[in-house]
């Protein structure tokens, strides 16, 4: 049965996130993400809709917005000073009870202000009835709410979400308002994404479903893409392994909620600098 993480699980958690990241630098990673979105912990603590504390970590935006600050101290005080840390927010729940738009802008600022390096932004809980990766949905459709923290912080900002060919990270990034973009379903539908496209052959590229896990899928498209290319999830793993950052605190097959942890694995969103 859930139950309340007690104050002590809370500042054990903190600290947990913050010998993570130091065990990423040590075994060579280039950098750490910290999950803030898509309901994880996290956002748990963010969020109304989940987080009915009355003590110091619930009720007020600011008791609410601690948890987060307090990780991002810890990690910062574990790792080095030039170690890249890179905030995953939420820009939009889409759950009720989520974040109001004033507390997100106000959580970016707070968050540079505790030495976050950027923001990738984050889209939706994974419970959200809004869909946000589904090819119905169009493409980048949610880089205009990243847009809209431009004015609210000096730190780069990544976009995420629906982006899925060179063409329409191309588009993004001529808008100037945002730094970055980062992929994750388009490395593992075609490992040879990045070559290709800095090759001119954008045309050639195995072009992402948005689906999370295709070995998981019996759709007949899903089965037409395997059947043609039967190795591609595993070179894209090995391709895309070569560019992603370590994740603190969860990955693609570790989530964390009520104090459990794990140490970092090489996760699910890719950061290369252009």
């Amino acid at each position: 049965k859930p139950r309340a993480m007690s104050d002590f699980e809370v500042r054990k958690t903190i600290r947990d996130f913050g010998n993570a990241a130091r065990t990423a630098q040590k075994a060579g990673y280039d950098g750490v993400e910290v999950m803030g979105g898509e309901g994880y912990l996290i956002n748990q603590f963010l969020c109304p809709h989940t987080n009915d504390r009355t003590d110091k970590w619930g009720g007020s935006t600011e008791n609410r917005q601690r948890f987060l600050l307090e990780v991002i101290d810890s990690i910062r005080a574990r790792v080095s000073s030039d170690y890249p840390v890179i905030l995953r927010q939420s820009i939009a729940d889409f759950v009720a009870g989520g974040q109001t738009g004033d507390e997100i802008t106000q959580l970016a600022r707070a968050a540079e202000a505790h030495g976050v390096d950027a923001i990738n932004t984050d889209i939706g809980w994974h419970e959200a009835k809004v869909p946000t990766i589904v090819t119905s949905v169009p493409r980048a459709a949610f880089v205009k709410f990243t847009e809209r923290l431009r004015e609210e912080v000096s730190i780069p900002l990544i976009a995420s979400n629906r982006i899925n060919t060179p063409e329409v990270a191309e588009e993004v990034l001529e808008r100037g308002q945002v730094d970055a973009v980062s992929m994750a379903r388009p490395l593992l539908a075609d490992s040879q994404f990045m070559a290709k496209a800095a090759e001119g052959r954008a045309d050639e590229i195995e072009v992402s479903t948005s689906i999370c896990s295709a070995s998981r899928l019996k759709s007949s498209t899903t089965l037409k893409v395997r059947k043609r290319r039967p190795q591609a999830s595993a070179s894209a793993m090995k391709s895309a392994d070569q560019v992603w950052l370590a994740r603190t605190g969860t990955s693609s097959g570790s989530r964390m909620r009520s104090g459990n942890r794990r140490l970092p694995r090489r996760g699910r969103f890719s950061f290369r600098a252009v």
